[in-house]
């Protein structure tokens, strides 16, 4: 009997642990946050099986089973969140509708009609069940099944390395559910004399979560900019720095004509909504956004860099490279730097919010620091980023530095692999590179590859 409820118990505090462990690596992070609440309702859900099972009067044993079903819906709400994600908000109504739910069945949990009361077995108590299990499997089972149906539909139009990681997922949540089902269902339904022991088994999905999403995903997000003067746009872009409102030869968004205005959708959304871009909620998901920023009726065509496209800038201090970025994060682009620069004196003269950077170095300083031999893992970040957020900018410095620890050829499928993903996000790429470190064939290699700026665009220095 004891061997059951401790075994519930050590699932509660190996699942809350791993929980605190991941929040402690990056506090600030919302991924983080959801992911420590999840295995605190897992955890609870364990120590109330527990009790019940350990009860030592039959009035606590029936309080604590009917408490233990309160966050039983946290598995299937967690399929159907993940679908949302990899969707990036596409299946919206699934996910509302699995955070309803549980509530609606928060007042049938403690009444007869579900659990009539408790029974003394040999592995302690358990609970008998009324009329209603039935149909509370048949709910658990629809969200589980759709979620599985959802998410392999999702899976088919991924990367190589986004579906491993759903793959890994995927594995470690049917585990679970295979187990849940059978103990908190099944074997009621069938007459099973089992223990309800289901919450022992999300642990499987508690450590096909953390490697999964912490190990082939990323933790990058970008800094919201912050609207400096009330001349920049709706749509996140910052005006007020730009050059070609300075030179004349933009108005800006806010003082543009409005008949100008109205026709960019981007502008008419946002001021519907009521709200810069840059603080909506949707903003990462916004199929408009996405589709139509570009689309602005006020850019200066001496400023403008086509997206869709990877550029190379042969510059020797890097400069060059980095006022393009910057002219491009002023624009709106949500942007992330490559580079040999530590962070500090990357950005010591920067004069905007910071951008998340990637510091290649054999230094494991911290998660942003990465091995230069590691090319896999920086080109999954890399992409990862520019599938994530919609019209990105992407600075690579270091070029030379990665043909140094691998090959030029290696190095530059590596950069290829990257393009292929620019192009499909409508993005940038920014190779900022030193000519003089590189041989003749080397040097065709990427003109050949990589677009040069347009002849029309300029900018000064």
């Amino acid at each position: 009997m004891e061997i059951y409820g401790t075994a519930t118990v050590l699932a509660a505090l190996f699942n809350i642990g791993i929980g605190i462990y991941i929040f402690t690596k990056d506090p600030t992070s919302q991924v983080t946050r959801r992911f420590l609440a999840a295995t605190g309702i897992l955890a609870f859900w364990g120590v109330a099986e527990a009790l019940t099972l350990l009860a030592p009067t039959d009035e606590i044993a029936l309080l604590s089973a009917r408490i233990s079903y309160v966050p039983f819906f946290i598995l299937p709400l967690f399929l159907c969140h993940l679908v949302y994600h990899i969707s990036q908000g596409k299946w919206r109504s699934l996910r509302r509708a699995a955070r309803i739910i549980p509530f609606v069945l928060v007042i049938p949990f403690f009444t007869n009609v579900f659990i009539e009361g408790v029974s003394y077995t040999e592995f302690g108590y358990n609970p008998v069940y009324g009329d209603l299990l039935p149909y509370f499997a048949v709910i658990f089972l629809f969200f589980i099944v759709s979620s599985f149906l959802f998410l392999w539909s999702e899976r088919l139009k991924l990367r190589l390395g986004k579906i491993h990681q759903i793959d890994v997922m995927l594995s470690g949540f049917f585990i679970s559910i295979i187990f849940v089902t059978f103990f908190e269902f099944l074997s009621p339904l069938i007459g099973l004399d089992l223990p309800k022991i289901g919450s022992i088994f999300t642990v499987f999905a508690t450590i096909a979560s953390v490697h999964a999403y912490f190990q082939y995903s990323t933790l990058i997000y970008p800094e919201l900019r912050k609207q400096v003067s009330t001349k920049d746009a709706l749509c996140g872009a910052l005006c007020s720095l730009c050059s070609s409102f300075h030179s004349g030869r933009c108005k800006s968004c806010s003082m543009e004509d409005e008949e100008k205005k109205t026709r960019c959708k981007v502008y008419m959304c946002a001021l519907e909504k009521g709200v810069n871009c840059l603080k909506c909620t949707y903003v990462f998901t916004c199929e408009l956004y996405r589709e139509y920023r570009e689309h602005c009726p006020c850019f200066d065509p001496f400023r403008y860099l086509p997206s869709g496209n990877s550029y190379r800038v042969e510059s020797a201090d890097y400069a060059l490279g980095r006022c393009i970025f910057r002219e491009q994060l002023i624009r709106g682009d949500f942007g992330l730097v490559v580079s040999r620069e530590h962070p500090d004196i990357f950005f010591r003269e920067w004069d905007l919010e910071r951008v998340p950077l990637i510091w290649l170095s054999v230094t494991d300083e911290n998660k942003w620091t990465i091995n230069p031999e590691n090319l896999a893992k920086l080109t999954h970040i890399i992409n990862n980023f520019i599938g994530r957020f919609p019209i990105s900018c992407i600075l690579f410095e270091g070029f030379e530095y990665l043909v140094i620890h691998n090959s030029f050829s290696t190095t530059m499928k590596a950069i290829l692999s990257i393009d292929d993903e620019v192009v499909r996000c409508k993005s940038r790429f920014i190779l900022s590179y030193d000519p003089r470190t590189l041989d003749k064939d080397m040097l065709a290699v990427v003109e050949r590859e990589l677009k040069s700026l347009p002849e029309e665009y300029s900018i000064a220095v």
